[in-house]
C-alpha cells in the first residue's frame, strides 16, 4: 500500500507540474525584414539587436521564442502579506534564422531561479547592466547590445534595504562567470563580471551610484604563451591582483591578471504620479586608469517619462 501511495503522489505532482507548465507557456513567432539601397544596412538597423540582424543588403531574421515559468512554495496573498516568499523558476529559448535562411542562432537559452530579491541565471540571455535607460540608442558602455550574449552563470541581488536605515539606503549587486567562445582573437577565454550599486532615498527623489568590473582572462592564441586558467588565477582576476599568468618572463614585474575594464555610474531620479525624470552618467575606465573626476569620457543621458494617460508625448 505504501508503494502505491508513493506512485500516486509522484503522478499527482507530475500532473500538477505539467498543468502549470502549459498554463504559463508563451510562444512568440516573428520576422524582421531588412533592406538597404547599398550593400550594407544603416547603423541603427543593426545596433542593439544582440547580433540577430545581419549587415546585408537584403535579409530576413525569423525567430521562435518559447518561455515558461513555475512557482513553488506557500500561496501568496498580497492583501494579508506584502512579502512574496515563493520560489520561481523561469526558462526559455529563442531561436533565430537569418543570412538568407542559411544561419541559425540561439541568442537566448536560459534558466532563472528566483526567491524574493535573489536570482540565479544560467545560460544565454539579453541584459542591460546598470541603471542606464534600456531604450537608449547608444546602449550601455558596459556590455554591448550589438553581439550575441555569451553563456554565463550569474548570481544577483536586487535592491535590498541596508539594515538600520529604515529603507532610506539600499544596495544591489551581481557576480558572474562567462565563457567567451572561440570566435575571437583570444579563443575560449573567460569573462569575470561583478557590480555593486547603492541607492539613497525612499520618496520622490533618489540618488544612486555604482561600479561595474569586467575582466577577460585565460584563453589561448598561437601567438601567446599558455595562459594560466587555474583557481588561483581566477582569484587573482576577481581581486585584481598582479601576478604572472604566463605572459611575462621570470624576473619581470607582472601586471594584473587578465584584461580589466569597468564603468563608474551615478545618477539622480525624481518621480511623482505624472512624471519620471532621470539623469544618468557612465564613465569608463581601464586597468584602473580613468578613475578620476577629471575624466571627460562619459555617457550622459536625460530621460523624461510622461506617465499621464492619453498624453501626446510620453
Amino acid at each position: 500500500m505504501r508503494r502505491y501511495l508513493i506512485w500516486i503522489l509522484l503522478l499527482t505532482i507530475s500532473m500538477e507540474a505539467k498543468s502549470q507548465l502549459l498554463d504559463s507557456l508563451r510562444m512568440e513567432v516573428g520576422t524582421i525584414a531588412t533592406a538597404a539601397s547599398k550593400g550594407y544596412l544603416p547603423l541603427w538597423l543593426v545596433s542593439n539587436r544582440f547580433g540577430v540582424i545581419t549587415d546585408q543588403r537584403y535579409d530576413m531574421s525569423t525567430n521562435l521564442k518559447a518561455t515558461s515559468s513555475m512557482r513553488f512554495g506557500e500561496d501568496y496573498n498580497p492583501i494579508n502579506d506584502n512579502v512574496d516568499r515563493g520560489y520561481y523558476l523561469n526558462y526559455g529559448v529563442n531561436i533565430y534564422n537569418n543570412s538568407h535562411f542559411g544561419k541559425v542562432l540561439i541568442p537566448e537559452a536560459f534558466i532563472i531561479a528566483r526567491h524574493r530579491k535573489m536570482s540565479l541565471r544560467i545560460g544565454r540571455y539579453k541584459r542591460v547592466i546598470g541603471e542606464v535607460d534600456t531604450d537608449l540608442s547608444s546602449g550601455s558602455l558596459g556590455v554591448s547590445g550589438n553581439a550575441l550574449p555569451i553563456p554565463q552563470i550569474s548570481a544577483a541581488l536586487d535592491y535590498t534595504d541596508i539594515p538600520f536605515t529604515n529603507g532610506f539606503a539600499q544596495f544591489k549587486g551581481q557576480f558572474s562567470h562567462g565563457w567567451m567562445g572561440g570566435n575571437q582573437f583570444l579563443k575560449n577565454a573567460y569573462l569575470h563580471e561583478k557590480n555593486l550599486y547603492i541607492r539613497l532615498g525612499k520618496n520622490k527623489l533618489k540618488l544612486y551610484g555604482g561600479i561595474q568590473h569586467y575582466a577577460v582572462w585565460a584563453g589561448n592564441n598561437p601567438l601567446f604563451p599558455k595562459l594560466d586558467k587555474s583557481l588561483q588565477a581566477y582569484f587573482n582576476v576577481v581581486f585584481s591582483r598582479a601576478a604572472n599568468d604566463g605572459t611575462v618572463p621570470d624576473g619581470v614585474l607582472p601586471n594584473r591578471v587578465g584584461d580589466h575594464r569597468g564603468i563608474i555610474e551615478a545618477g539622480i531620479e525624481w518621480e511623482n504620479d505624472d512624471l519620471k525624470i532621470t539623469v544618468n552618467n557612465q564613465t569608463p575606465f581601464e586597468m584602473g586608469q580613468g578613475i578620476d573626476p577629471r575624466n571627460i569620457d562619459r555617457l550622459l543621458s536625460l530621460n523624461i517619462i510622461n506617465k499621464r494617460e492619453g498624453a501626446a508625448v510620453s
